[in-house]
């Protein structure tokens, strides 16, 4: 059984408990091995080649962790189940819903089921935000493709999928011709369905993150998106610009009360989470909700920022230790954000150094994810695809996305690039 934060006290280590995790991310199998966890990882095989270079724990592979059979098939072949674990848990948007069917059987999932399938689905999840009072966009679920014909009949819409990330397969359509021609293409692509229908909500787009233990908010951070996510498709940049509490103050009040009122409605009490909403005059629309650590250089952002080792938050509460995010924090005022850089498709012939990206203003972290000789595809089908990430440090927030915006220009402009083969 799962031992809640209640139960432990601050001396009570984690070495020996046994971790199931389904799903990768390097960062969080090494926070748990910090505590003292014995991980066993299930990863699909391309994974199981970082898993393993990582060395630590025992890895299991399936073609896909979102298959709560087969993880359940791997492990009855090692004569083992979920309920031999201390804890099932995953770092993953598309695996918390898997984690949670295997380990509420046996009482040791680390996410409820209720809560872990509002995470999953959008639908539920914006469901359960209204009934708690607070403004969301009005939706409805299509079951069908061709049934998105009528989708834009009351004016702008978003169309996504119903359980995506990243804003993967997310569309703003405008009218019905731009519905029947999405449909067509989505037919085409052999994508049925269902579908998630909801108004466009105007507003900028801000990312709320933070950490929750025993429904109690302990640490919260805002930032605002360089564009808002849906415009990645057409261009727009893929990152954020911390805003600092002092010079924020009643923004960090509202969000506050909102994230709070939100997280209770989903029923995720203890962990950590990533939030979006969009922000107009006088008013804070719900847009959806993560429990998991935000994507891209969140991490890094809330560490230099915020004084926050987020991952060791989403750690602590897997294992049921307390939290070292209690109390407020000092604000120095200034600002740290990230950028996803990235390139059009061809292949790349000549592009900078990491050192160079480095040597830009206010950059404190540079990571290249393609050399000179890839073949790049389109990287505007979702934010998590990048050609580099970058994190900068600025005065505030404004600066920061100056920078981050000028970055973004001068890496497209320093990159050359010749027709894929």
């Amino acid at each position: 059984m799962r031992v809640g934060a209640e139960d432990m006290g601050p001396d009570v280590a984690a070495a020996g408990r046994k971790v199931l995790i389904v799903g990768w991310k390097a960062k969080a199998i090494e926070a748990l091995t910090r505590h003292g966890a014995e991980v066993t990882s299930v990863v699909t095989p391309d994974e199981a080649v970082k898993c393993r270079r990582l060395g630590t724990g025992r890895t299991l592979v399936v073609a896909d962790t979102g298959r709560a059979e087969e993880v359940a098939a791997v492990l009855a072949r090692q004569q083992e189940s979920a309920a031999d674990f201390d804890v099932v848990c995953s770092p993953q948007e598309l695996t918390v819903l898997t984690a949670a069917l295997l380990g509420t059987p046996g009482g040791n999932s680390a996410i409820p089921l209720r809560a872990a399938l509002a995470l999953r689905d959008k639908a539920i999840q914006k469901a359960a935000v209204r009934a708690a009072g607070l403004p969301v966009a009005a939706c409805t679920v299509v079951a069908r493709t061709a049934d998105l014909l009528t989708a834009a009949d009351q004016g702008p819409v978003v169309v996504k999928p119903l359980s995506g990330a990243g804003s993967a397969d997310t569309y703003r359509v405008e009218d019905a011709a731009q519905a029947a021609g999405l449909a067509a293409r989505l037919g085409e692509q052999g994508s049925s369905g269902p579908w998630l229908v909801e108004e466009f909500v105007h507003g900028e787009e801000l990312q709320v993150d933070g950490v929750v233990r025993g429904g109690r908010l302990l640490r919260m951070s805002v930032g605002r998106y360089l564009d808002n996510l849906i415009r990645i498709h057409d261009g727009g940049l893929a990152g954020s610009a911390a805003l600092a509490p002092g010079a924020h103050p009643e923004l960090y009040r509202s969000l506050r009360e909102h994230a709070s009122t939100a997280l209770e409605a989903i029923g995720f009490t203890d962990g950590v989470f990533h939030m979006e909403v969009f922000a107009g005059p006088g008013r804070i629309v719900f847009s959806e909700c993560g429990g998991r650590v935000g994507g891209a250089l969140t991490d890094e952002m809330l560490r230099h920022r915020f004084a926050t080792d987020i991952y060791d938050e989403w750690a602590r509460a897997v294992l049921g230790l307390p939290s070292d995010a209690a109390g407020e924090i000092p604000d120095p005022g200034d600002s740290v954000g990230y950028i996803h850089l990235t390139t059009p498709p061809g292949r790349v012939v000549a592009m900078p150094t990491r050192e160079e990206v480095a040597a830009r203003p206010g950059v404190l972290h540079a990571e290249l994810d393609i050399s000179v000789g890839d073949v790049v595809g389109d990287l505007t089908a979702s934010s998590h695809l990048r050609a580099a990430r970058v994190l900068v440090r600025g005065r505030d927030d404004v600066s920061v996305a100056e920078d981050l915006r000028a970055l973004a220009r001068w890496f497209g402009q320093a990159v050359q690039l010749a027709p894929a083969p």
